[in-house]
Parts: structure tokens; sequence; C-alpha cells
């Protein structure tokens, strides 16, 4: 296996969803400057750069202030 196939892994993918999935419960769980707690706002990534073929779902996590000051 070479390095491209080895950084396009589903092994690879899933050890990125799980920094994210990390990353993103630490914001929520700070809330927001001003704050507020923050609602979650979650939606696709585009998947452009990957290789042809079936697609990985690759989710993007985002955050909303509840806040109307924001």
């Amino acid at each position: 296996m070479n390095l491209h196939q080895e950084i396009f892994s589903n092994c690879f993918f899933n050890f990125l969803l799980e920094v994210d999935r990390s990353i993103a419960a630490e914001a929520q769980e700070k809330g927001c400057y001003c704050g507020q707690k923050l609602d979650v706002a979650n939606f696709m990534r585009s998947g452009r750069g990957l290789p042809a073929g079936p697609k990985k779902e690759l989710l993007r996590f985002s955050f909303c202030c509840r806040g109307d000051t924001c």
C-alpha cells in the first residue's frame, strides 16, 4: 500500500471523524464566548479531493449560538 492509498483508507477517515467528534463535544460543552449555549447545526462535507468511487459520508460539526447578541 502506498502513502496515497493509506491516507484515503477507511481507518484514516474513521480516526479523523473521532478527532472531530471529540473537538466538537469539547466546543459545545464550553459554549459560546458570550456565555450562551451552542445549538448543533451539522452538515455534510462536499467530499472534493477524495478519490473517485463511492464517497464516504463526511460530517462537518458546526454550532450556532443560542443568544441573540452574537
